[in-house]
């Protein structure tokens, strides 16, 4: 992992892990944690049992699916879960996901699908993430493969 985290929150929300919602509320307002840092907390003790969940449900998801799932949560909550989860499959997804997919980015820009003669609108943010789910899932790899990834959407009428 060559992204910088903060390992104590990693220990932190293991050592919360079996605290109700109320505990580790009134634990962090014990240990006098700041509200923004409070509120993230427990945006992660409410949230990792649904994703927990979907994470245990999934079969061999394909590199689009993983991302989706796992972009809003950060990487401490991400590494925590690879430490509470038993399953070696979920560790896998969430490995892949930290190592290989957080960072991708399409080489392609809204200029870009100006310049294929698209007009601005909402269909750029459809178009963007589609090329991007395609990226991800390995059907295009290179600027020339998305424009024409582009082209193609727009010939389908998306």
């Amino acid at each position: 992992l060559d992204k910088k985290y903060d390992a104590w929150k990693v220990c932190f929300y293991g050592f919360i892990d079996q605290l109700s919602y109320a505990a580790t509320e009134d634990t962090c307002k014990r240990l006098e944690i700041r509200e923004r840092l409070l509120e993230e907390i427990l945006a992660v003790k409410k949230g990792t049992p649904d994703l927990t969940h979907k994470l245990l449900k999934i079969n061999d998801p394909k590199n689009s699916m993983i991302y989706e799932l796992l972009r809003k949560h950060s990487q401490e909550q991400l590494l925590y879960l690879m430490a509470k989860i038993d399953r070696e499959d979920v560790k896998k997804h969430i490995s892949v996901y930290l190592d290989h997919l957080q960072d991708v980015k399409l080489s392609i820009t809204g200029k870009d699908i100006v310049r294929l003669g698209i007009k601005p609108g909402p269909v750029y943010t459809k178009v963007m993430n589609q090329t991007l789910r395609a990226k991800l899932d390995g059907i295009v790899k290179s600027r020339d493969e998305e424009l024409e990834y582009v082209k193609g959407l727009m010939e389908k009428g998306v």
